[in-house]
């Protein structure tokens, strides 16, 4: 309790794509720190970021083909298990409208 937490969602991308929306829905004993609504310019990346109880909303302009990464920090406020629920990606004016999504972690933060 108490620690502060490194989020990174790393995307992997075999070509670039624009608009896309990706929802990170971190796990409920998280609290974001010194976040707020705004565009970001960030590692060859922009784009909007906005919060929702329990979900961070990114709508990203373009993805480059290769690794690309968004990061924020997060403390640790309560104790118990909780599950992030995952992150998951989409390309908001594809035809196919498919979303791509992460594995499921869980968090177990103990009073120590």
């Amino acid at each position: 309790m108490g620690d502060t937490l490194s989020i990174k969602i790393i995307i992997k991308s075999k070509k670039t794509l624009k608009y896309l929306k990706i929802n990170d829905n971190y796990a409920a004993g998280l609290v974001p720190l010194n976040f707020s609504e705004e565009v970001i310019h960030k590692n060859k990346l922009i784009y909007y970021q906005n919060q929702n109880v329990g979900k961070i909303k990114y709508y990203v302009y373009q993805i480059n083909k290769g690794s690309n990464t968004i990061e924020y920090q997060a403390i640790v406020k309560y104790t118990g298990k909780y599950t992030d629920n995952g992150v998951s990606i989409r390309q908001v004016y594809s035809q196919s409208n498919s979303v791509s999504r992460s594995k499921k972690y869980t968090l177990n933060v103990s009073g120590n």
